[in-house]
């Protein structure tokens, strides 16, 4: 494989399928492929939306691993989240912050609940997907919020989880995948 040539490592630890157009059935038997090769650890999807990812899962040798999807307060991804575990897929949350959009960073439910436990609205969220068994990918280029992004030692109390879980609008903060329109639009990122 190319990529870990360029990598240097005889690995990955996980490959993901990005979307769910083109040959994903080929493109999932190569990575089946990989994975059996030991060159992946753990293979996945990411953006299969429930019968997508049932669909897959009903056609292949080897289920997805996990399934990467925006989750956020604001898009709790609830259904989604009940088919993957159905399927023995693990959800994880790209977005996890939205990006700041809908001003998730002086929301007053998550500003007051983290007032509360003495820390900051990420962390709100971060252990509140974590305590619903939701990977949680944040990203940060800055080592001090990496290292406050790993301070979520303290428990949401249930009218905490209540508040938070009243938030979700079912309603992505980024785009649409299923339009013909994004559809589109991932064809010209290709």
């Amino acid at each position: 494989m190319e990529s870990l040539k360029k990598l240097d490592m005889a690995y990955v630890d996980l490959l993901l399928l990005h979307q769910c157009y083109n040959d994903v059935y080929g493109s999932w038997r190569a990575l089946e492929r990989i994975y059996k090769e030991g060159k992946a650890k753990a293979i996945g999807v990411s953006n299969f939306w429930p019968n997508r990812l049932v669909d897959l899962c009903l056609h292949c040798e080897i289920k997805p691993m996990i399934n990467q999807i925006e989750i956020n307060p604001f898009d709790q991804k609830v259904e989604w989240r009940k088919w993957n575990e159905k399927y023995g897929v693990v959800s994880e949350a790209w977005g996890p912050f939205g990006e700041g959009r809908n001003n998730m960073f002086t929301n007053p439910i998550l500003t007051k609940i983290a007032k509360a436990h003495n820390t900051g609205v990420a962390n709100v969220i971060i252990r509140y997907l974590l305590d619903n068994n939701i990977v949680v990918l944040c990203t940060s280029t800055k080592e001090e919020r990496m290292k406050t992004n790993q301070n979520v030692e303290f428990k949401l109390t249930d009218d905490e989880i209540k508040e938070i879980k009243s938030m979700d609008t079912k309603k992505s903060l980024f785009f649409d995948h299923t339009t013909p329109e994004m559809v589109e639009q991932m064809k010209q990122w290709e």
